[in-house]
């Protein structure tokens, strides 16, 4: 077939020893090209896209992890002739074959054909200890000679590669229960999606198949397969491989045993029926687009910071630029690397092998996940196309921060699917918190409207009547006790902090008016026996308050050149309290909130103004979180000023809360950004444990986390579109 016509520029003329001859194709992960072995043979070479581009170790550790599948030889899947790196982006290359994509249904020898070819290749790969992952109608072609199951091990070498954790891929109609959970993802995963797919091959429609996204997975997890169109013999083996349990579900070997037997056609009986016709070639439904992984830190030269210097540190890497949107990917045939055909029949066209359907998540992928089916307000796609620029960043520091070795990474489990449980309108919710009354949660709002109000956290319903005092907006809202009873303490722009009983909507002690103007953070710190309240004003100081007397705690805090727009708790190695805050001047401060006075020196990392706090531990030490208008997110211990480990990049606008949670007993960091994205990383290993695209149609401004009686992560976050939304997650067992 005549050669696509290039979309761009900067195309390579040689990969390794494969001279390039011309663009084949595009689509989300990479170029197709048509390309020449040292050998002269045809081949089709796939490079990534620069958004794959690997750093560090990334590229000996995919090179590593993709060499045992070189030249293997296994039924019906591609056999991989070569691989390498250019430029840091991975590239395949494989030898070509002809064929028809699996987008129509199938039916008489030619099903049974797909059928026993597509086992016969899982059962060899599976032998081989290679889970293929992405087993979906779209990696599969229909060839002359029997069909080809395509993309087999490539996701793993990436998942090696890269310090994206992802662990998920796939088509959701096509997709395990334990794939979709994030559990761990082994054989009976693809014997889950085999079966899925080749209820589509004799049907035309999945087993699953819905309206939308969040309907499809609810069938996935709850509901069983709609198995009524297919054949009788064969509808009892893939009932049996679509059991929702893993071990309930037969081996590849066995489903090759249990598979139908064909009939014998003795030579003298009836004559041979006509050949079906080949299968009209249809353009395969254009998938999702995927969110962007997020990059990986890159280093950058740092010199030394105020804090006293230490042997050993190193320089804190700077997070790399996210890409631009790719465009969408040509709906045209172009080639697909295989292994040499045995024989060619009927009509021929090239397609085209994609590496790795999803690396990082999908584009309707979360985190977290419920296999309930929610009442109420019908559950939506937690996840989209990111389709807005959100707020302009510049590339994160390139101060001095002294960096400290993280410690080694360990498992990280991805948090599989979420659903939003509610969207309730709330005007401009200017803060967030969670507390425990009467033994269930609720979320605390301030807003703009000067109204604090209470929600139900599980249901999102509104808990009483709001509670009214402010002269303008509440900027800010925090949660503690007060007598042992639990108490709201908001602040105003009129410079006022009002103390709300929980239980019952009254004032639990009276208005405080502070110096300085309007509040614009609060903290509270735990001292011993002792709970102080930190509040920050417009004239950039902070008033310590000891919260049963409501008085001061020595003299203000000064030390800011610009406004604070963040404050929080936090601790040192020896377990002293402190309190940091972070403001428009670029800098975090420290302070001994019992003896009023700073604590160390200023941290100078941040570039932009800094307006998101949160602390944490990493490998048993205490750290500080700190982000802003920038795309870096700083991890750093605040007694030594050092980076625990690189910043963590994605955001692609201002980050402007942090919160952090124990799942599991994994202690796990959330952000809300300018982008609408909520994003969580593990804080022991820094991989990415979810994201969900489009929480808010503008930015996510707040967020606040809550981990329920069954372990189960839920979300509460508010954005400039004026909505306050829930969102539940957690294992689907």
């Amino acid at each position: 077939m005549p050669l696509a016509p290039s979309s761009g520029t900067g195309d390579p003329d040689a990969l390794g020893g494969y001279r390039i001859s011309g663009r084949l194709g595009e689509g989300d992960q990479g170029v197709i090209y048509a390309a020449d072995g040292p050998g002269d043979e045809p081949v089709a070479v796939k490079l990534l896209h620069p958004r794959f581009r690997l750093t560090g170790e990334g590229p000996e550790r995919f090179l590593a992890a993709i060499d045992p599948l070189r030249d293997a030889e296994h039924p019906h899947t591609p056999r991989l002739l070569d691989a390498g790196i250019h430029d840091g982006r991975p590239y395949v290359v494989h030898t070509l074959a002809h064929g028809f994509p699996l987008s129509v249904n199938v039916s008489g020898d030619r099903l049974m054909d797909l059928v026993e070819g597509t086992a016969e290749a899982l059962a060899s790969l599976h032998g081989a200890g290679v889970v293929h992952r992405d087993v979906k109608p779209g990696n599969i072609l229909l060839g002359g000679d029997g069909p080809w199951l395509l993309d087999a091990g490539i996701a793993a070498a990436l998942d090696a590669a890269t310090t994206m954790f992802s662990a998920v891929i796939g088509s959701p109609q096509y997709m395990s229960p334990e794939q979709v959970a994030g559990d761990e993802i082994g054989p009976a995963s693809d014997v889950f999606s085999w079966a899925a797919t080749m209820a589509f091959a004799a049907t035309g429609r999945g087993p699953f198949e819905d309206d939308s996204v969040p309907a499809v997975l609810n069938r996935v997890f709850a509901a069983a397969p709609d198995l009524s169109a297919v054949r009788e013999d064969l509808r009892l083996v893939l009932t049996r491989c679509l059991a929702k349990a893993p071990d309930a579900r037969p081996t590849m070997p066995e489903v090759l045993t249990s598979l139908p037997a064909r009939p014998v056609v003795l030579a003298a009986a009836s004559p041979p029926p006509e050949p079906e016709p080949e299968p009209e070639l249809e353009p395969e439904p254009e998938p999702a687009p995927e969110p962007e992984p997020e990059p990986e830190p890159e280093p950058a030269s740092e010199p030394e910071p105020e804090a006293e210097p230490e042997a050993g540190a190193g320089s804190e890497p700077e997070p790399e630029p996210e890409p631009e949107p790719m465009p969408e990917p040509t709906p045209m045939p172009v080639p697909v690397p295989v292994a040499a055909p045995r024989r060619r029949t009927g009509r021929k066209v090239l397609l085209g092998i994609g590496v790795a359907a999803v690396v990082g998540t999908p584009a309707w992928l979360v985190f977290g996940g419920g296999a309930q089916v929610v009442s109420g307000p019908r559950p939506v796609p937690t996840v989209g196309i990111v389709n807005q620029a959100g707020v302009a960043t510049p590339e994160p520091s390139e101060r001095p921060v002294e960096e400290e070795s993280a410690p080694p990474p360990t498992g990280t489990s991805w948090l599989g699917y979420g659903f939003r449980v509610r969207s309730v309108r709330v005007a401009d919710v200017r803060g967030l918190a969670t507390a425990e009354v009467d033994g269930r949660p609720i979320v605390v709002t301030a807003g703009a409207d000067g109204a604090v109000r209470r929600w139900e956290l599980e249901t999102g319903e509104p808990v009483g009547k709001p509670l009214k005092g402010h002269k303008g907006a509440v900027e800010a809202v925090a949660v503690t006790t007060l007598g042992g009873a639990p108490v709201a303490v908001s602040g105003g722009r009129d410079g006022t902090l009002r103390f709300w009983d929980l239980a019952d909507g009254g004032q639990a002690a009276r208005a405080y008016r502070l110096k300085g103007g309007g509040v614009t953070a609060l903290a509270v710190v735990k001292a011993g026996r002792r709970t102080l309240l930190a509040a920050a004003t417009a004239d950039r100081r902070i008033t310590v308050l000891d919260l049963k007397t409501r008085r001061p705690v020595g003299r203000p805090l000064r030390g800011h050149r610009g406004a604070i727009a963040a404050l929080a708790a936090a601790e040192t190695a020896s377990g002293r309290p402190i309190l940091v805050s972070g403001g428009r001047d670029e800098t975090v401060r420290a302070w001994d909130p019992l003896r009023a006075r700073p604590f160390g020196k200023p941290y100078h990392a941040h570039t932009r103004p800094v307006e998101a706090l949160a602390s944490g531990e990493i490998g048993g030490r205490p750290v500080v979180i700190s982000a802003g208008q920038e795309r870096a997110i700083r991890l750093w211990r605040p007694d030594r000023l050092r980076s625990v480990r690189p910043a963590l990049a994605g955001p692609k606008g201002t980050v402007h809360a942090l919160a952090r949670a124990e799942l599991d007993g994994r202690p796990t960091l959330i952000a809300a950004s300018g982008d609408g994205v909520l994003r969580a990383w593990d804080l022991a290993t820094g991989k990415l444990r979810g994201k969900i695209e489009e929480a808010h149609d503008g930015a996510a401004t707040a967020v606040v986390p809550h981990v329920d009686e069954q372990g189960r992560l839920m979300l509460v976050s508010a954005g400039s579109d004026d909505a306050l939304r829930i969102w539940r997650f957690g294992s689907l067992t």
